[in-house]
């Protein structure tokens, strides 16, 4: 197996541009990273789908980012602080006195991303992967599994006073059948 170095000549090149890249997306004066609205969102006092708005953030409307917790951003905006969804979000690439005209940031940025990617634009992806054919066709059985998931059901009497506490109306859905090569034919 051969491995294969960097001149260093390009290693110091590509440090150099992830140390402006670096730069360009925080302002030096506040530590705050600036990005724009791309639909309008609602900021949230805590970061959940069902915490309480506190204002409507506007499309193109300029905020600064604070900190991350999972797929949400703390930001400010209007003299408020809360929380957006991170994919409601663009950030800047440059800020500060690149943003006067100084254009290092915003390239350093993008020849980086040709370096790393191969590709010059940015993707943003949430959630987790499936499962494939092959994952299906390779089961095995796990005895011990099913009788763990057994313990853990809930008896028809307290799924029926659950339903009844929590408003619940009963509706009726058809079975699914199945054909002779496993595939649900409804």
């Amino acid at each position: 197996m051969k491995h294969h170095t960097l001149p260093p000549m390009v290693s110091a090149l590509c440090l150099s541009l992830l140390s402006a890249t670096c730069l360009a997306q925080t302002t030096p004066e506040t530590g705050k990273t600036k990005a724009t609205v791309i639909r309008s969102s609602e900021l949230k006092t805590q970061p959940f789908s069902d915490a309480p708005s506190l204002i409507t953030l506007t499309e193109n409307q300029r905020i600064d980012v604070l900190s991350r917790k999972a797929s949400w951003m703390e930001v400010r905006a209007e003299n408020k602080l809360g929380w957006v969804k991170m994919l409601t979000l663009r950030f800047d690439n440059t800020t500060g006195k690149e943003a006067d005209g100084n254009a290092v940031g915003n390239t350093a940025k993008s020849l980086f991303s040709l370096i790393k990617t191969g590709s010059s634009g940015t993707t943003s992806t949430t959630g987790a992967r499936g499962l494939s054919k092959e994952n299906f066709n390779a089961l095995v059985p796990n005895p011990e599994a099913l009788e763990k998931m057994k313990t853990m059901a809930a008896s028809k009497q307290d799924a029926q006073q659950f339903a009844q506490k929590e408003q619940l109306k009963a509706q009726d859905v058809a079975y699914l059948s199945v054909n002779q090569g496993g595939r649900n034919e409804n």
